[in-house]
């Protein structure tokens, strides 16, 4: 959607690209398609909710190229990638990928910083 769209005009679109990424009409491809889903209902919660488009709209270029500008200290960690579901697979403890294991260690890596 554009920049300015309206509620109506997201709710439009996000219906129309639900139906079209909804893991249930895309079996083949089961785990991409539960990942695209995924990604397009937390946006979708995102620009629907004014304050929380509000603070994507003035953070949006820090967010889409991983906060690498000039303001970019390299010697703390990038938190950016971490405020997307993407970035961890399943709830299972063991797992390395999981949200446990992923948070676990930025976590730590945060406190480690504060130190």
């Amino acid at each position: 959607v554009a920049s300015d769209a309206t509620e109506t005009e997201i709710k439009k679109a996000y219906k129309r690209m639900a139906l079209r990424l909804h893991p249930d009409k895309n079996r083949t491809r089961l785990e991409e398609a539960e990942k695209e889903f995924k990604e397009l209902s937390n946006a979708y919660t995102t620009l629907v909710d004014k304050n929380e488009r509000a603070w994507y709209d003035s953070h949006k270029d820090q967010i889409l190229r991983g906060c690498t500008g000039d303001d970019y200290e390299p010697d703390h960690m990038n938190v950016f990638p971490y405020f997307s579901p993407n970035c961890f697979s399943g709830f299972d403890p063991n797992d390395k990928k999981s949200f446990y294991s992923v948070y676990r260690k930025v976590f730590e890596t945060l406190t480690g910083e504060e130190l």
